[in-house]
């Protein structure tokens, strides 16, 4: 196969472009009472279902470490269908939920679809929704709005133009609300405008407390979720006995990083849209496929559009390549963030060729919606495969032994020079979607393997 024309040429040196890869490699007791049978049949199903569910996994594939929030959805017409879209679950009344992002469907014959992202972060969530016959009104006379606060654990009310104690996942009409956040004896108030859109907010007491890893933030203009990744030092590269390695993964370095938030998810089409005005992606139908087809240059816009919105009061930028690895890496030291090999159920690649000692699996074709497959250690979803990421740095095939030790980043000398991209995607082996791999594309160059992931500065 080959992949789409690229709109630059690629430098002949370094590891192979997203463009031209080389050729993919691979390798009894007698049971005495029928009533004992079925107690046995019946407790080990439950028992089976149980550690089965998948809310209450870790990403690595065992027991969850039970950090979990109910969420309750009363839907009425009574009969409506609930679902949860992604990450892909059946959902029921109660059920416990990992913090992150839900997409959630309700639909019932008659009536209008209900479709939103609920936030589960550290607390329960109940939800009301009273779906709309068919052809009457649409929802957007209200929106849900979130309000978190750092550290955690304010007593958050609407002062005015209503006096009420707030609620997670409020519907409000679009207006001005004078919020009331009170923690540890600290009282802020804070107009909240509610526009066109739901919302979350985030409100900071400075009581001298960091983030914990983990912990979410979002972005109040396109609602990216972020997730705090707490700073450290790590073996950066690949070990000389790593199966299909490159040369340019070595010397096996150790480096530390600050502490930065790094968006939970690669940013979707929506998010994406709702900054720069326009989808450029060639994989649509869902908003919340990867946006796709950006180049360096593009991501940058990107960016820039995103810190004006903000007025300055955060700063967002690419993640380094060290940052990247380091968030990817989750603590772990292994050729992938789950363990030494890596399957379909786990990212999305092409699973036609084995890498190590894994098994053959399915090869989609195209971008899967962001959050379809398991987070890693820091609760960052699809740092392998689905689509390339762009890092700030230039490539340097001898970068690693010019790294500083500490926040390491390779500069842009020449305008000639690619730039990084991390991850692997949609389109290749598993051997390119290591947690080393290195790969390059010029900055004005883009095509459908290629997105984006950004961070925000503490």
């Amino acid at each position: 196969r080959l992949a789409a024309t690229p709109q630059a040429d690629l430098p002949p040196t370094g590891p192979p472009p997203v463009m031209d890869e080389p050729p993919r490699k691979s390798p009894v007791a007698l049971i005495v009472s029928l009533s004992i049978l079925l107690f046995v049949i019946v407790a080990g199903a439950v028992g089976t279902l149980l550690y089965m569910a998948p809310w209450d996994r870790d990403p690595n594939g065992g027991p969850g470490p039970g950090n979990t929030f109910a969420l309750y959805i009363y839907a009425n017409p009574g009969d409506a269908q609930v679902e949860i879209l992604s990450p892909a679950m059946d959902y029921s009344p109660g059920m416990e939920l990992q913090p992150g992002s839900y997409q959630v469907r309700i639909t019932s014959p008659g009536f209008e679809p209900w479709e939103q992202w609920v936030e589960i972060t550290d607390y329960d969530v109940e939800m009301d929704i009273e779906l709309v016959a068919e052809g009457t009104v649409t929802y957007d006379t209200s929106y849900f709005v979130t309000v978190k606060s750092v550290p955690s654990g304010a007593y958050v009310e609407i002062v005015e133009p209503i006096s009420t104690p707030f609620t997670q996942n409020m519907l409000l009409e679009p207006g001005s609300y004078l919020f009331r956040f009170t923690l540890d004896g600290e009282v802020l108030e804070e107009w909240i405008e509610v526009s066109d859109r739901d919302q979350a907010v985030m409100v900071y007491f400075d009581l001298g407390i960091q983030p914990v890893s983990g912990e979410n933030w979002f972005e109040p203009y396109s609602g990216m979720p972020f997730v705090w990744v707490e700073g450290g030092c790590y073996y950066m590269g690949s070990p000389d006995h790593e199966l299909q390695r490159y040369g340019d993964e070595s010397p096996r370095h150790e480096v530390c990083v600050d502490g930065f938030w790094m968006s939970q998810y690669e940013v979707a089409q929506t998010h994406w849209s709702s900054i720069m005005g326009y989808n450029p992606s060639e994989f649509q139908g869902d908003e919340y496929l990867p946006v796709e087809n950006v180049s360096w240059y593009d991501a940058q816009s990107f960016i820039d559009e995103l810190n004006q919105l903000n007025g300055g009061e955060f700063t967002f930028r690419l993640p380094t390549e060290a940052e990247w690895e380091y968030a990817c890496r989750a603590g772990t030291e292994t050729p992938f963030s789950f363990g030494d090999t890596i399957h379909s159920t786990q990212a999305n690649f092409d699973a036609t060729s084995v890498y190590g000692n894994g098994e053959l699996g399915d090869y989609r074709q195209q971008t899967t919606l962001i959050g379809s497959f398991a987070p890693n250690n820091f609760n960052l979803y699809d740092m392998h495969g689905n689509v390339y990421e762009w890092v700030e740095d230039a490539f340097h095939e001898q970068a690693y032994s010019r790294h500083e030790y500490n926040n390491p980043i390779m500069p842009v000398i020449t305008v000639e020079e690619g730039h990084v991209i991390r991850g692997g995607s949609w389109y290749n082996y598993g051997e390119f979607c290591r947690c080393a791999f290195r790969n390059f594309f010029m900055p004005g160059s883009y095509n459908n393997q290629v997105g984006i992931r950004v961070v925000r500065e503490p």
